[in-house]
């Protein structure tokens, strides 16, 4: 993948989470919560733009400095998200596997996965076979299957439409160079 396709995902999922809209239902900002979205695309954003600026390092074209962004940056727009995605009846079957215990459960590995992975090392856990049964009970529904993936709600045309409402650019934030 090209690094400037690696800076324009980037610059999406941040757009995504920060684009201005209709409030969410109560559902949906539930179900955000519960799932952790907000923590999600902010890992998710800050990885791809360290990846994106890890290969651009060499290149003669500019690298745009991205300071990582904050869960509370991506906080009002997950709710969003899902509600474009999801029917009221699927969020609320969501929120009930993201609020039972093996739910609760998934979202920690998802964001151990991820954290790790930016690391470069495995998991520090792995789910019982257990949650492991109840993950793929909830992922037999097309909404279970996205839901269970937050990757994809973060790929999908709901957020790409936010982006194109909101940016038509990466959104950077450079910091002031330390003065001595």
């Amino acid at each position: 993948m090209k690094p400037g396709i690696l800076v324009l995902l980037c610059g999406w999922m941040c757009a995504a989470a920060l684009a201005a809209g209709p409030a969410p239902s109560v559902p949906a900002t539930e179900l955000a919560a519960a799932m952790r979205l907000d923590e999600f695309l902010a890992r998710l954003t800050n990885q791809l733009a360290a990846s994106a600026n890890q290969k651009l390092i060499d290149s003669p074209d500019p690298v745009p400095c991205l300071v990582p962004f904050s869960a509370a940056e991506f906080r009002d727009d997950a709710p969003r998200l899902l509600d474009a995605l999801f029917t009221r009846e699927e969020i609320v079957r969501g929120l009930k596997y993201y609020r039972s215990d093996d739910g609760r459960r998934f979202v920690e590995f998802t964001l151990e996965f991820l954290e790790g992975r930016a690391a470069g090392r495995a998991p520090a856990f792995t789910l019982t076979r257990h949650e492991q049964a109840s993950l793929k009970a909830f992922k037999r529904s097309r909404a279970g299957a996205i839901l269970a993936s937050p990757l994809r709600i973060a790929g999908s045309n709901a957020a790409k439409q936010i982006l194109r409402e909101q940016y038509g650019a990466v959104p950077t934030r450079c910091p002031q160079p330390e003065r001595a």
